[in-house]
């Protein structure tokens, strides 16, 4: 690859080439259907809408969903199918029929650098529908995601990013409540944490930096004065990058008014909630399988052979 495809390549972010793959495969797709009159009842999908799982190792590129004579020709396999596949195969893709009115688009070296590209981004995709989907019980997989990739923090768009901040705390059972995005006024987040004394309110600044951009005193001073001025009882300071030298310092003047998370801390974090989520699940299925049991063991009537009771003294008192 030349200097100013790389450079293109860089600036137009890590995954335009297999974006612009995918966007060729549909036109030369259409194109065929088109120039034949057999584009009726025929679209392209998404996988990860169409599946809804998580995309394993070697996830089709894209799929072609057809009850139309697109899809005819290529069951068929005839002189228009073969024009279509040897115009896919020019640019490394072929197609694989999966039922009767879908077909998978696939690389045709399934063992290529390319495949594993391919297959970081449908993960990458699917994690960020995972945090787009906004619930309050997110999978344990999104959280040990990032605890293996923390380098993918800053990657998320800003606001998946507080979304993904916001559910790490609701996970713990805090109650949180997500700014409007724009025009926050310095204040991304709001956690209350419950207190016998009355809920303790936390005041979270986000910023999704690379490495390359630390925190400065200015922001993380710009902080301590909305705490001081909502009269909340402290604030954080959470960014997927680090803080300068002296920030820290500043910070730990008053330790319990003012606190500050890196990416290190972030990684940690999602260690921590794929732990308590894993364990959480483990539980339920575990009670969902005992359950019956238990109401077996209710319905059945005693047998006559076993006698429950307790001893007092010399005696047993039967139940």
């Amino acid at each position: 690859m030349s200097q100013a495809s790389a450079s293109k390549r860089t600036s137009q972010g890590p995954d335009a080439h297999l974006e612009a793959l995918i966007t060729q495969v549909k036109h030369i797709t259409e194109a065929w259907a088109t120039r034949h009159d057999l584009w009726h009842d025929s679209a392209h999908k998404d996988p990860l809408k169409h599946y809804k799982d998580e995309p394993g190792r070697g996830a089709p590129l894209l799929l072609l969903c057809s009850d139309g004579p697109a899809m005819s020709s290529l069951r068929w396999d005839d002189d228009l199918a073969y024009e279509l596949r040897g115009k896919l195969e020019e640019v490394g893709v072929c197609l694989e029929l999966e039922d009767s009115v879908t077909a998978c688009y696939q690389l045709v070296d399934s063992d290529s650098e390319l495949q594993k590209e391919f297959d970081r981004y449908a993960q990458w995709k699917w994690i960020c529908r995972l945090i787009e989907a906004d619930s309050e019980e997110v999978s344990g997989d999104l959280y040990q995601y990032f605890a293996e990739n923390p380098d993918d923090f800053h990657r998320l768009p800003h606001r998946e990013f507080e979304k993904l901040i916001s559910t790490i705390f609701v996970a713990r059972g805090w109650r949180t409540e997500l700014g409007p995005g724009s025009g926050d006024e310095g204040v991304d987040l709001r956690i209350w944490q419950s207190d016998p004394l009355g809920d303790l309110l936390t005041l979270v600044q986000i910023k999704r930096y690379a490495s390359h951009r630390p925190i400065n005193l200015e922001a993380v001073a710009a902080l301590e004065t909305h705490v001081n001025r909502e009269g909340a009882n402290r604030g954080l300071f959470v960014t997927s990058s680090r803080f300068l030298p002296g920030v820290h310092e500043f910070a730990s003047r008053n330790k319990h008014r003012l606190q500050l998370a890196d990416s290190t801390n972030l990684q940690r974090w999602c260690e921590e909630s794929a732990h308590a989520t894993r364990t959480s699940r483990n539980r339920a299925l575990a009670m969902k399988s005992f359950a019956p049991l238990v109401d077996e063991i209710r319905m059945a009537l005693p047998h006559p052979r076993l006698v429950v009771g307790e001893r007092y003294g010399p005696h047993f008192v039967l139940f």
